[in-house]
């Protein structure tokens, strides 16, 4: 369910982009999807004389016809927004940092997390696995004196930050496809870039879900034109099944007409 969720609201974000821009790829992608639904809906109902020549198309199959071309301008706009897929990926992934940070439940889950790891490493001093944050719900800071603490926090937040964005964004995860842990050149660089600019301040998990963003993004646009050149394809042949259905069942609806009462 969370899978076709994600996969809706990444083209509801494709949608919307070509929506807002004032080329005319939108009102094109419209008029193309209806003039083909509604030749296609001519061609279903002479297509169903090829079966019966008396046979005309009920209300039922009107409506069918019609729920296909409806359909029909949803492939084209579809294939005309996969073009604005870079600028939805970046939207979505917007969106989910700007949620999954306002989760304190997440945070404090990997907080203690990354304490258990430093207590497990032995980095610092006074940091043990009891009492910890498991068991004393008042310890609310994590010394990070030694570098190899820093590296823990680190990747202990991005590991966790990149877990929770392939739980909530199963399709988007499929689609950009991340490794199964931030690289540690990334988070090297971002350590130094944090600890730079905040002295003497801890690296927070927050900060884990900026990185994991960081890295999402740019995979995503080096994938852009594969991910669209898939969307396109996958349109056109949603396009041809939908057409395809509607013509089996006229011709059989056409074809059993035929048939002598018992």
């Amino acid at each position: 369910m969370q899978y076709t969720t994600d996969l809706l609201e990444l083209w509801w974000a494709s949608l919307a982009v070509t929506m807002k821009d004032r080329s005319l790829a939108f009102p094109i992608s419209v008029a193309i999807g209806a003039v083909a639904g509604i030749v296609f809906w001519v061609l279903a109902a002479y297509s169903a004389r090829l079966w019966n020549k008396r046979y005309y198309l009920k209300p039922g199959l009107q409506i069918l016809c019609a729920i296909a071309a409806i359909l029909s301008v949803l492939c084209a706009l579809t294939f005309a927004s996969s073009d604005n897929i870079a600028q939805a990926v970046k939207f979505r992934l917007g969106a989910w940092s700007e949620k999954v940070v306002a989760e304190s439940e997440w945070q404090d889950e990997a907080f203690k997390d990354a304490w258990d790891e430093v207590a497990k490493a032995a980095t610092e001093e006074g940091v043990t696995l009891s009492p910890s944050p498991r068991t004393d719900s008042g310890i609310h800071l994590l010394p990070t004196n030694n570098p190899g603490t820093k590296n823990i926090v680190a990747r202990v937040y991005a590991t966790a930050a990149l877990a929770k964005f392939r739980q909530q964004n199963p399709y988007l995860a499929t689609v950009i496809s991340p490794p199964g842990e931030v690289p540690g050149d990334i988070l090297t660089q971002d350590l130094l870039s944090w600890f730079t600019e905040n002295p003497g301040q801890s690296y927070p998990a927050p900060r884990g879900v900026q990185v994991v963003v960081r890295m999402l993004e740019d995979l995503s646009s080096k994938q852009v034109e594969p991910i669209a050149a898939y969307t396109r394809r996958l349109s056109f042949v949603f396009f041809i099944i939908i057409q395809a259905i509607v013509f089996l069942m006229i011709g059989w609806f056409a074809h059993r007409s035929n048939r002598p009462a018992l």
